[in-house]
């Protein structure tokens, strides 16, 4: 085996953690991922440093939380098509590329400027501007050589070139590939029609239904009243985790093909998860009104394989996030991590699965705009800083007896000692790892992401859901 691996990354859009048959959803049909799970490991407790997709990505690309990048929402293009806005931050791929890796991006980017060739990427195959969620139909892709247009299934495009890619490999020079399918993410509609009769049956008990929130949200995504409405919608979210796993596999056994399945780190995971009515709520943490940090929304699937570091069938419980992997991904590929851990907040999770015995953080930290949460095994606190007068509530929630949030007692006096505690960790952690120019916590100060950003959307939101927005990234 090669002492440095291939590494392939697939990152999902929105695929929430509890659909995987590896994390017990029997109606999930998943064999790609559960075979991960079976001959590599399951980080069982993984996070993302933010529960919405472009800080999300973005933090998995530079190994810094958003606050320290500076992108805190969503990025729609129309709104800012032109702006780099990771100019000056060494890039996972460009750190790889400088190491002797051939780089490679298929699918989602969503960083920023997706219709242009990003530095650090030899092979460019990512969404024109204004084309990123037709599941099926007219497809336009920007690459190295101009857009490239057709119409079908978008999955389809994307493995064929992912496939085609990794099938040009020759000699020994190491490869990374980040392949961004967006199968799970809105509209949840036009997936496969053999596939979406298959899950239509499917009434999973790991997706409770709740009509309402704790205390009840205000939702921004229309909400399935019905039972036939919730039945449809079910059956489209899983039949596109099964496309998703079905384009996992056919990597796979591409991989295998050429002879480097054993060679390469596989990693699969989301930007961030999903609810499907959870908490009353479809989405993720810009799903209510204020944005929210459900572990649904916060936690992540994440599989890895490679045999010649981890153990078959290990389950790992630690919690770790994207910011851990653009460290691990540096260490594995051979380039001296010790600057770049005095800036980032991230470690190597290879300690983790050595087996041996290793002291790690016991607590996750996310954040969202004007929002952040520090979370332990036993507790979560969330706190707010206002933007234009508009003041939402602080939360505190025992985890150990309100497994589902759903009691707040930040005003309680008995868990005063346990929010104060948290409060100065939180705000230690920020102290260290932001940087006060790209700070969410002054977030209205900052350019704007979108036209809809999560702490001015609830100025413009009727009291009823607004269809106009069903389908914010």
């Amino acid at each position: 085996m090669k002492e440095r691996p291939n590494i392939l990354v697939v990152m999902a859009d929105d695929h929430g953690p509890w659909a995987s048959g590896a994390a017990g959803c029997a109606a999930a049909w998943t064999p790609g991922m559960d075979w991960l799970a079976a001959t590599g490991c399951h980080f069982t407790h993984a996070f993302t440093p933010s529960p919405v997709c472009s800080p999300a990505r973005a933090s998995f690309f530079t190994g810094l939380i958003p606050s320290a990048h500076g992108i805190h929402d969503w990025i729609e293009e129309r709104v800012s098509w032109n702006t780099d806005w990771l100019a000056g931050l060494p890039t996972l791929p460009q750190q790889l590329q400088a190491a002797g890796y051939v780089t490679a991006l298929v699918g989602k980017w969503h960083c920023g400027r997706s219709h242009t060739p990003q530095p650090g990427f030899d092979e460019w195959f990512s969404h024109a501007q204004g084309h990123q969620y037709p599941h099926f139909g007219q497809q336009r892709f920007a690459t190295r050589s101009g857009v490239v247009s057709g119409h079908g299934r978008q999955s389809r495009f994307l493995l064929d070139r992912a496939r085609a890619w990794l099938r040009g490999r020759r000699g020994d020079q190491p490869f990374f590939l980040f392949y961004g399918p967006v199968d799970t993410h809105s509209p949840f509609a036009g997936h496969a029609a053999p596939r979406v009769a298959a899950m239509r049956c499917a009434d999973p008990p790991e997706v409770p239904w709740e009509r309402e929130g704790h205390p009840p949200p205000r939702r921004v995504l229309p909400f399935p009243e019905t039972a036939e409405e919730r039945r449809e919608h079910l059956a489209q979210y899983l039949a596109a985790v099964g496309s998703v796993d079905e384009q996992l596999c056919a990597l796979i056994d591409t991989l295998a093909e050429i002879g480097q399945l054993d060679d390469t780190l596989v990693l699969y995971t989301s930007d961030h998860g999903h609810m499907n009515g959870h908490h009353g709520l479809v989405g993720k943490g810009n799903g209510s009104i204020p944005q929210n940090f459900y572990d649904e929304a916060i936690k992540v699937p994440c599989f890895a394989r490679w045999p010649a570091q981890i153990a078959q069938g290990h389950a790992i419980d630690a919690p770790v996030d994207h910011c851990d992997w653009y460290v691990t991904l540096l260490e594995l590929a051979g380039v001296p991590t010790g600057e770049i851990r005095a800036c980032r907040p991230g470690r190597s999770v290879a300690a983790l699965w050595s087996g041996n015995a290793v002291r790690w953080r016991t607590e996750q930290v996310c954040e969202y705009g004007n929002a952040r949460m520090i979370r332990t095994a036993d507790s979560n606190l969330i706190v707010r800083n206002p933007v234009a007068n508009r003041v939402h509530s602080d939360e505190f929630y025992d985890l150990s007896q309100d497994p589902g949030e759903a009691h707040n007692l930040i005003r309680e006096p008995r868990v005063a000692g346990a929010v104060a505690e948290m409060r100065e960790r939180l705000s230690r952690y920020f102290s260290r790892w932001e940087d006060p120019r790209r700070s969410g916590w002054d977030v209205a100060r900052l350019p704007h992401f979108n036209s809809e950003e999560a702490w001015h959307v609830d100025a413009r939101l009727p009291a009823a859901p607004s269809p106009s927005i069903a389908s914010r990234s």
